[in-house]
């Protein structure tokens, strides 16, 4: 699958339903989809935790925000968004590193929707972020949960080029946010990030 699928919580009983609606531009008549609906039964293994959007599983993997197209700097990513990307955490790991996929797949706005080239985190980060609970450079306090700006990074001032963020909060998972609005040209593209789990 080109996009990591979406995970749907609908409930257990036969009564319960979902329905899912696509808005096109009236431009966009000729727009087609393929789209695969699976149901999973309540008890499996892998089913994913109540509330993630996108669950993931392995030591090792990689993830894009809905609607990230790789390499590409000038379509803006998808507006508001909220949801959460699960890592199942395998036997014997106890903490989780995050990194930029390239040197170009980290771009949200910062503050008040400004677009900047240098990473930016903490509270800075309130209209469009990435949060990973308990991150830092090694996984250790001090941490921050918000990320944000033109790059991935921890250290204040911010950086030009993404730095690896470490947690040991269990469960993994990353929370994806984005507003409705943006600052004068700011196009800010979204986050592509991988992931590897470190042993305990």
């Amino acid at each position: 699958l080109p996009y990591p699928p979406v995970c749907l919580d609908i409930g257990a009983t036969a009564s319960n339903t979902a329905t899912i609606t696509v808005s096109l531009a009236a431009s966009s008549n000729a727009a087609r989809w393929n789209v695969l609906a699976s149901q999973i039964e309540c008890n499996t293994n892998y089913l994913a935790p109540a509330g993630c959007a996108m669950y993931l599983t392995g030591v090792t993997g990689s993830w894009s925000m809905y609607g990230y197209k790789e390499g590409t700097t000038t379509t803006e990513h998808l507006w508001n968004q909220n949801y959460k990307v699960c890592i199942r955490r395998e036997s014997g790991y106890c903490s989780i590193r995050h990194t930029a996929q390239s040197s170009t797949s980290f771009d949200l706005s910062s503050a008040a929707n400004a677009d900047t080239a240098i990473s930016v985190s903490g509270a800075t980060c309130y209209a469009d972020f990435i949060g990973i609970p308990g991150g830092s450079l090694d996984g250790n306090p001090e941490t921050r949960d918000r990320y944000c700006g033109g790059a991935l990074g921890f250290t204040s001032p911010g950086v030009p080029v993404s730095q690896a963020i470490i947690t040991k909060m269990v469960p993994f998972e990353v929370t994806v946010h984005s507003d409705g609005t943006e600052t004068g040209s700011a196009t800010p593209y979204g986050v592509a990030l991988n992931y590897q789990q470190l042993a305990c």
